[in-house]
């Protein structure tokens, strides 16, 4: 269940780096609970990312269910300042669930601000907030066929509506080579760069990423309406 969620770290360890921690506006705050010392993966990665990290910008918590006990209301309130978070959550469906509904129902967090992934048989049950309605896409997709350029790899191709899908499933059917990870709009590991036109988003969460200008998540983008999209790959 880590795995998506290390990609999110890595990148903003990386991102913070590059810039200096300027571009990490908010502080991340990495809650890695395992049952015990033998099953908790990743915990030299983790611990690596950590002191390359700015205490300021990111704090990463490791916690053993055998020593530590479950996570609860108390315990979230001990390590989380007062203060407005997104949560995003992953792990086995029963851990994630139970977690949603912690974070729903004890702490009173809205359900738009909360992101799971689950593995496993079950999906998860939702609690909607009243009267809330997901945003809609700053602009519609295109409806036509979009002539979509990768310029660091000088290939042209058309991008077809209903057919395409994101910009991440057409680089991969033409072979080029992109960087992912969730492929869910969570992660960030597939930030491109838009040397030419624009892109719209089909779910919420990526279309309210915090992301750079002229950059867009490749696994959730697809082109508006255009004379051509150009991107740097």
């Amino acid at each position: 269940g880590i795995t998506p969620l290390l990609s999110m770290l890595r990148h903003t360890v990386r991102e913070g780096m590059r810039t200096r921690w300027e571009s990490i506006r908010n502080k991340t705050y990495f809650i890695h609970l395992s049952h015990d010392m033998n099953t908790r993966a990743f915990f030299q990665e983790t611990s690596e990312l950590a002191q390359r990290a700015n205490p300021d910008k990111i704090q990463v918590i490791s916690l053993l269910s055998t020593v530590d006990g479950h996570l609860t209301k108390e315990k979230f309130q001990q390590i989380l300042p007062l203060d407005n978070y997104e949560f995003y959550i992953c792990g086995p469906s029963s851990f994630t669930q139970v977690t949603y509904s912690l974070l729903r129902q004890s702490l009173g967090i809205r359900d738009d601000r909360i992101f799971a992934e689950a593995f496993g048989p079950s999906a998860l049950k939702r609690e909607p907030d009243d009267n809330f309605s997901p945003p809609e896409p700053l602009v519609p997709a295109a409806t036509t066929p979009q002539h979509v350029r990768f310029a660091k790899t000088h290939f042209d191709t058309q991008w077809e509506p209903e057919k395409s899908g994101s910009l991440l499933e057409l680089a991969e059917a033409h072979g080029i080579q992109v960087s992912y990870a969730c492929r869910l709009g969570n992660c960030g590991t597939c930030v491109t760069k838009i040397l030419k036109g624009s892109v719209t988003y089909a779910t919420p969460l990526a279309a309210a990423a915090d992301i750079e200008d002229a950059h867009c998540l490749l696994c959730q983008a697809v082109p508006v309406e255009q004379e051509v999209l150009e991107l740097d790959l």
